[in-house]
């Protein structure tokens, strides 16, 4: 495997799991807003749907990252 497309690799999944800690740091900042009774349970909810579409990129980010370093053999 070229050293470049390991760097590229480790890049993406470096950018995901910074993306991954902040997606968790906002759900604990918004769970705190919500049981402070300042959000809606609506606006909880459509925070919830962004959070878990999120995160779906994100696994499919790490997945084809895993496929190019020969890693998703598990």
């Amino acid at each position: 495997m070229k050293a470049q497309t390991k760097q590229n690799a480790q890049r993406q999944l470096n950018g995901a799991t910074e993306m991954a800690d902040y997606i968790a740091s906002q759900a604990k900042e918004i769970k705190q807003i919500y049981q402070n009774g300042d959000m809606t349970e609506k606006d909880l909810l459509e925070f919830i749907e962004i959070a878990q579409s999120n995160a779906v990129s994100i696994s499919n980010v790490v997945s084809d990252e895993m496929a190019k370093l020969g890693l998703n053999e598990f």
